[in-house]
């Protein structure tokens, strides 16, 4: 490999621009390590003179401590540091680049598993994985014991039924800080290249949370496969922008991944698709987005649920005030942002049932909308994490 000798005379601008270019950093306890750390960088810290207990690696690497009495001394003839041996140094890198990958699969009393459990297990990747499948009800879990004892990296985690979110937290608290979690749905099924594609982004140490692309089974000739058709593409256009542009991105529930940090606790009364990212965001993470890893939703096919469906999750989006700073960075699901893309609805059509069936789609977003604000400012009804079927979009 080649090396390049950057010298020891960059001043505070090109020092930077230097470790920005790493996405590897070794150092010692000095300006480097601060550096490094803001940066985001994957990064070692070999301590001897200095206080580890002064250290905190922000879950972006680890300390390698000298084996050595003279530690914490601060003396400058300190020979601690000759107590650290290469070897430490390599197992530290060979640790922090394999970085775990687990999926998550969540789900409640979900006949339909086996499809999302296949889709994982058929996935064309260089990546090594771990399944775990998550839900409450005996039927999932006989299901999910059934694939556990023909393949040893499926795990199964009996949620104790107080709702998805509750779920996710305890799971949290055992996941590793050097670990990806990559969260999808049982009633959904994603690309055979999903894991492939959401961890590729993951080798930029700048992002720390990735959204998949949601795309409906449905096709444009039914009233509710257009609206699925048209959300799905406006979402996907959205979120591409953003992209492109380094600007804040909302996940889709349906499959996104993010950098583990057991510190994370998912408010119960919000959507963790979003206040995820803006966890990540309000670090100074950047959000990917993996428009070719794909997953494939049902949609629902009647009025009933797909009030109750859109509704539910609109309500969850409207408690994020109380949790992130969405005056610095607005929320990307409003009322005020869905009015100003109504020209989009209004030009996605190709014929007059289409153009009609738009019509149709704003004002079922109108009433929607004006369903969750009378319900959250007036009548001061909060959102409730729980695990509720939408039977039509199985």
């Amino acid at each position: 490999a080649p090396i390049i000798s950057t010298g020891c005379g960059n001043d505070l601008i090109e020092f930077p621009a230097l470790v920005s270019v790493c996405n590897f950093f070794i150092t010692t306890d000095t300006l480097g390590l601060h550096v490094a750390l803001a940066l985001k960088r994957k990064t070692i810290a070999l301590i001897g003179p200095t206080s580890n207990k002064e250290v905190d690696m922000y879950n972006l690497g680890k300390k390698i401590i000298a084996k050595s009495n003279c530690l914490c001394c601060y003396k400058e003839n300190c020979k601690s540091m000759n107590k650290i041996s290469t070897k430490e140094i390599i197992d530290g890198i060979e640790e922090i680049l394999n970085f775990k990958i687990t999926v998550l699969i969540t789900a409640f009393k979900e006949p339909s598993i086996e499809r999302a459990i296949n889709a994982v297990l058929n996935q064309k990747t260089k990546y090594n994985f771990n399944i775990l499948i998550s839900a409450p009800d005996k039927e999932t879990i006989d299901i999910a014991k059934g694939y556990a004892k023909n393949d040893k990296r499926i795990g199964i985690f009996k949620d104790p039924g107080k709702g998805k979110m509750h779920a996710i937290n305890l799971i949290l608290k055992e996941i590793q800080n050097n670990e990806i979690l990559i969260l999808t749905d049982g009633d959904v099924y994603i690309s055979d290249n999903a894991i492939e594609e959401i961890s590729n982004l993951f080798l930029d140490p700048e992002i720390g949370c990735v959204a998949g692309r949601p795309v409906p089974i449905e096709n444009k000739k039914t009233k509710y496969g257009y609206w699925a058709n048209f959300l799905f593409d406006a979402a996907h256009a959205l979120r591409k922008g953003a992209f492109m542009m380094h600007e804040f991105i909302e996940c889709s529930g349906y499959l996104f991944a993010f950098k583990g940090d057991n510190t994370i606790k998912i408010p119960l009364d919000t959507a963790e698709d979003t206040i995820i990212p803006y966890y990540f965001w309000e670090k100074g993470y950047k959000i990917g987005y993996a428009e070719n890893a794909k997953v494939y939703v049902k949609n629902v096919d009647n009025w009933r649920d797909w009030i109750k469906q859109k509704t539910r999750t609109s309500k969850a989006h409207e408690t994020l005030d109380k949790y992130a700073d969405t005056k610095t960075t607005p929320r990307v699901k409003s009322f005020k942002k869905e009015a100003n893309g109504i020209y989009d609805l209004l030009y996605y059509p190709s014929n007059f049932r289409e153009f009609y069936w738009s019509l149709l789609l704003a004002s079922a977003r109108l009433y929607m909308w004006g369903s969750v604000l009378y319900n959250i400012k007036i009548k001061k009804f909060d959102s409730v994490d729980n695990w509720e079927r939408v039977e039509s979009a199985r």
